[in-house]
């Protein structure tokens, strides 16, 4: 279960990344917000 938790959250990284290149800068003030409410 950890290593399963553990790609899941490289998936999210993986998200985030390809976000951020297609939106920018947009993208990393979005997940910024998102990390704040966590």
């Amino acid at each position: 279960m950890i290593v399963f938790h553990i790609i899941s959250l490289e998936l999210d990284v993986f998200s985030i990344i390809s976000e951020i290149k297609s939106n920018g800068d947009d993208a990393i003030i979005k997940f910024a917000k998102n990390y704040d409410n966590l």
